[in-house]
Protein backbone atom coordinates (compact mmCIF):
# COMPACT_ATOMS: atom_id res chain seq x y z
CA UNK A 1 0.00 0.00 0.00
CA UNK A 2 0.96 3.60 0.06
CA UNK A 3 3.31 5.16 2.32
CA UNK A 4 0.72 7.61 3.45
CA UNK A 5 -2.62 9.25 2.13
CA UNK A 6 -4.78 12.20 2.46
CA UNK A 7 -4.98 15.90 2.04
CA UNK A 8 -1.35 16.15 3.33
CA UNK A 9 0.67 14.92 0.36
CA UNK A 10 -0.54 17.44 -1.68
CA UNK A 11 1.45 19.98 -0.28
CA UNK A 12 4.64 17.37 -0.07
CA UNK A 13 7.86 17.97 -1.68
CA UNK A 14 10.09 15.42 -2.47
CA UNK A 15 12.50 17.08 -0.05
CA UNK A 16 9.21 16.67 2.52
CA UNK A 17 9.43 13.06 2.15
CA UNK A 18 13.31 12.30 2.46
CA UNK A 19 12.63 14.55 5.65
CA UNK A 20 10.50 12.00 6.81
CA UNK A 21 12.42 8.89 5.65
CA UNK A 22 15.45 10.31 7.46
CA UNK A 23 13.39 10.48 10.76
CA UNK A 24 11.76 6.78 10.48
CA UNK A 25 15.20 5.71 9.36
CA UNK A 26 17.30 7.39 11.04
CA UNK A 27 19.70 7.76 7.65
CA UNK A 28 20.23 9.78 5.16
CA UNK A 29 19.85 7.51 2.17
CA UNK A 30 20.54 8.12 -2.12
CA UNK A 31 18.01 8.67 -4.18
CA UNK A 32 17.69 6.46 -7.35
CA UNK A 33 14.91 7.09 -10.07
CA UNK A 34 13.60 5.57 -13.46
CA UNK A 35 10.31 6.64 -15.05
CA UNK A 36 7.67 3.88 -15.77
CA UNK A 37 4.30 3.35 -18.64
CA UNK A 38 1.90 1.59 -16.04
CA UNK A 39 -1.10 0.09 -18.43
CA UNK A 40 0.68 1.65 -21.39
CA UNK A 41 -1.38 4.65 -22.12
CA UNK A 42 1.51 6.60 -22.24
CA UNK A 43 1.38 8.76 -19.72
CA UNK A 44 4.42 8.30 -17.39
CA UNK A 45 4.65 7.45 -13.64
CA UNK A 46 8.13 8.10 -11.49
CA UNK A 47 9.35 5.44 -9.83
CA UNK A 48 11.66 6.99 -6.90
CA UNK A 49 14.16 4.39 -4.53
CA UNK A 50 15.51 5.51 -1.36
CA UNK A 51 18.66 3.37 -1.14
CA UNK A 52 21.29 2.89 2.32
CA UNK A 53 18.12 2.73 4.80
CA UNK A 54 20.19 0.16 6.50
CA UNK A 55 16.79 -1.68 8.24
CA UNK A 56 17.91 -4.71 9.36
CA UNK A 57 21.65 -4.06 9.58
CA UNK A 58 24.46 -1.89 8.21
CA UNK A 59 24.86 -2.21 4.55
CA UNK A 60 22.06 -4.59 3.94
CA UNK A 61 20.85 -3.51 0.97
CA UNK A 62 17.53 -2.15 2.24
CA UNK A 63 15.66 0.35 0.39
CA UNK A 64 12.28 1.91 -0.27
CA UNK A 65 10.34 2.23 -3.43
CA UNK A 66 7.77 4.21 -4.36
CA UNK A 67 5.55 5.25 -7.64
CA UNK A 68 4.52 8.54 -7.75
CA UNK A 69 1.73 9.51 -10.31
CA UNK A 70 0.43 12.18 -11.53
CA UNK A 71 -2.46 12.30 -12.92
CA UNK A 72 -4.70 14.01 -11.48
CA UNK A 73 -3.89 17.77 -10.21
CA UNK A 74 -1.21 17.43 -8.18
CA UNK A 75 1.50 14.09 -7.42
CA UNK A 76 0.60 11.46 -5.11
CA UNK A 77 2.28 8.33 -4.33
CA UNK A 78 0.49 5.06 -5.20
CA UNK A 79 2.56 2.43 -4.26
CA UNK A 80 5.55 1.76 -1.46
CA UNK A 81 7.28 -1.14 -0.83
CA UNK A 82 10.40 -1.93 1.46
CA UNK A 83 12.72 -4.72 1.14
CA UNK A 84 15.56 -5.54 3.32
CA UNK A 85 18.54 -8.26 3.71
CA UNK A 86 17.00 -11.34 2.03
CA UNK A 87 14.21 -9.26 0.00
CA UNK A 88 13.44 -7.05 -3.26
CA UNK A 89 10.86 -5.00 -4.68
CA UNK A 90 10.85 -4.87 -8.53
CA UNK A 91 8.71 -2.52 -10.49
CA UNK A 92 8.62 -3.50 -14.29
CA UNK A 93 8.06 -0.89 -17.33
CA UNK A 94 3.98 -1.08 -17.82
CA UNK A 95 3.25 -1.53 -13.88
CA UNK A 96 3.67 -5.24 -12.73
CA UNK A 97 5.71 -5.19 -9.34
CA UNK A 98 7.44 -7.70 -8.19
CA UNK A 99 8.67 -8.90 -4.93
CA UNK A 100 9.96 -11.47 -2.54
CA UNK A 101 11.44 -12.22 1.07
CA UNK A 102 12.92 -15.02 3.13
CA UNK A 103 11.64 -16.07 6.55
CA UNK A 104 14.47 -18.66 6.82
CA UNK A 105 15.69 -21.39 4.39
CA UNK A 106 12.77 -23.34 4.04
CA UNK A 107 9.95 -20.26 4.08
CA UNK A 108 10.04 -17.84 1.10
CA UNK A 109 7.03 -15.88 -0.40
CA UNK A 110 6.43 -13.30 -2.52
CA UNK A 111 3.67 -11.70 -4.49
CA UNK A 112 2.91 -10.06 -8.46
CA UNK A 113 1.22 -6.70 -7.90
CA UNK A 114 -0.52 -4.45 -10.82
CA UNK A 115 -0.97 -0.66 -10.98
CA UNK A 116 -2.75 -0.08 -14.08
CA UNK A 117 -2.83 3.07 -15.70
CA UNK A 118 -5.64 4.49 -13.50
CA UNK A 119 -3.26 4.19 -10.59
CA UNK A 120 -5.18 1.26 -9.20
CA UNK A 121 -3.08 -0.81 -7.35
CA UNK A 122 -3.88 -5.19 -8.08
CA UNK A 123 -3.06 -8.28 -6.61
CA UNK A 124 -2.06 -11.05 -9.25
CA UNK A 125 -1.48 -13.42 -6.98
CA UNK A 126 0.60 -13.70 -3.78
CA UNK A 127 2.82 -17.38 -2.99
CA UNK A 128 4.23 -18.59 -0.45
CA UNK A 129 7.10 -21.60 -0.55
CA UNK A 130 7.65 -24.48 2.25
CA UNK A 131 9.70 -26.78 2.51
CA UNK A 132 10.75 -29.78 4.42
CA UNK A 133 9.53 -29.07 7.76
CA UNK A 134 8.55 -25.54 7.24
CA UNK A 135 5.45 -27.28 5.65
CA UNK A 136 4.02 -28.02 9.25
CA UNK A 137 2.84 -24.81 9.54
CA UNK A 138 0.42 -25.18 6.88
CA UNK A 139 -1.55 -27.51 8.84
CA UNK A 140 0.17 -29.16 11.76
CA UNK A 141 -2.18 -32.29 12.53
CA UNK A 142 -1.97 -33.60 8.78
CA UNK A 143 1.59 -33.13 9.18
CA UNK A 144 2.30 -34.86 12.11
CA UNK A 145 -0.07 -38.00 10.76
CA UNK A 146 2.45 -38.29 7.70
CA UNK A 147 5.36 -36.78 8.42
CA UNK A 148 8.70 -37.12 10.71
CA UNK A 149 10.21 -33.88 12.26
CA UNK A 150 13.04 -33.97 9.48
CA UNK A 151 10.49 -33.27 7.18
CA UNK A 152 9.98 -34.54 3.67
CA UNK A 153 12.32 -33.97 0.23
CA UNK A 154 9.37 -32.22 -0.88
CA UNK A 155 7.81 -28.37 -1.18
CA UNK A 156 4.07 -26.72 -1.11
CA UNK A 157 3.49 -23.86 -2.57
CA UNK A 158 0.61 -21.80 -1.24
CA UNK A 159 -0.59 -19.57 -3.64
CA UNK A 160 -3.45 -17.16 -3.40
CA UNK A 161 -4.99 -15.57 -6.28
CA UNK A 162 -8.47 -13.83 -6.94
CA UNK A 163 -9.64 -14.05 -2.96
CA UNK A 164 -9.11 -18.37 -3.46
CA UNK A 165 -6.57 -20.34 -2.13
CA UNK A 166 -4.61 -23.41 -3.71
CA UNK A 167 -1.86 -25.41 -2.85
CA UNK A 168 0.73 -27.20 -5.29
CA UNK A 169 2.62 -29.96 -3.64
CA UNK A 170 6.17 -31.47 -5.44
CA UNK A 171 8.20 -33.94 -3.87
CA UNK A 172 11.81 -34.25 -4.93
CA UNK A 173 12.53 -38.29 -4.20
CA UNK A 174 9.70 -40.80 -5.34
CA UNK A 175 10.31 -42.65 -2.38
CA UNK A 176 7.93 -39.59 -0.61
CA UNK A 177 5.41 -39.95 -2.83
CA UNK A 178 2.68 -42.25 -1.34
CA UNK A 179 3.49 -39.95 2.34
CA UNK A 180 2.75 -36.87 -0.23
CA UNK A 181 -0.47 -38.19 -1.62
CA UNK A 182 -1.80 -39.09 1.92
CA UNK A 183 -0.65 -35.85 3.10
CA UNK A 184 -2.83 -33.99 0.45
CA UNK A 185 -5.87 -36.76 1.14
CA UNK A 186 -5.88 -35.04 4.37
CA UNK A 187 -5.56 -31.61 4.17
CA UNK A 188 -8.34 -31.90 1.69
CA UNK A 189 -10.20 -33.69 4.37
CA UNK A 190 -9.93 -29.49 5.97
CA UNK A 191 -11.03 -27.75 2.76
CA UNK A 192 -7.51 -27.47 1.05
CA UNK A 193 -7.36 -27.34 -2.42
CA UNK A 194 -4.02 -29.15 -3.82
CA UNK A 195 -3.92 -28.72 -7.88
CA UNK A 196 -1.51 -28.97 -10.38
CA UNK A 197 1.61 -26.27 -11.41
CA UNK A 198 -0.90 -26.23 -14.67
CA UNK A 199 -3.69 -25.68 -12.88
CA UNK A 200 -1.77 -22.62 -11.31
CA UNK A 201 -0.15 -20.97 -14.81
CA UNK A 202 -3.96 -21.74 -16.06
CA UNK A 203 -5.53 -19.23 -13.31
CA UNK A 204 -2.44 -16.76 -12.99
CA UNK A 205 -3.38 -16.70 -17.18
CA UNK A 206 -7.05 -15.62 -16.15
CA UNK A 207 -6.12 -13.31 -13.65
CA UNK A 208 -3.55 -11.49 -15.98
CA UNK A 209 -6.52 -11.57 -18.81
CA UNK A 210 -8.74 -9.81 -16.68
CA UNK A 211 -6.31 -7.22 -15.30
CA UNK A 212 -5.76 -6.36 -18.92
CA UNK A 213 -2.02 -7.30 -18.37
CA UNK A 214 -0.24 -8.51 -21.58
CA UNK A 215 1.73 -11.65 -20.37
CA UNK A 216 5.23 -10.22 -22.11
CA UNK A 217 5.15 -7.73 -19.61
CA UNK A 218 6.00 -9.84 -17.10
CA UNK A 219 8.92 -10.77 -18.76
CA UNK A 220 10.22 -7.28 -18.96
CA UNK A 221 13.61 -6.15 -17.22
CA UNK A 222 13.85 -4.12 -14.60
CA UNK A 223 14.14 -0.44 -15.82
CA UNK A 224 17.57 1.51 -15.54
CA UNK A 225 17.99 3.14 -12.11
CA UNK A 226 19.37 7.03 -12.12
CA UNK A 227 20.90 8.34 -9.61
CA UNK A 228 19.56 11.44 -8.17
CA UNK A 229 21.77 11.98 -5.48
CA UNK A 230 23.75 10.12 -2.95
Amino acid sequence: DAWYYGDLQEEWTLDDILAEIENEYGTYPSIQYTYLDCGGDGAEELAVRFVGLDIYDQNDDSNLTMIITCHGKSPEVVYSGESWARSGTTPLYHGCISSYGSNGAGDQSGDVKYLDADANLHTVYEVRLLGGPWIRDLNPDAYDAVFDSEGPSASVAYYQINDEDYYVIESYDTSVDSQCQEYVSLCGQSGMHFISEDEIDELIDQRLEELGIEHDWLEEEEPSWNYWWG
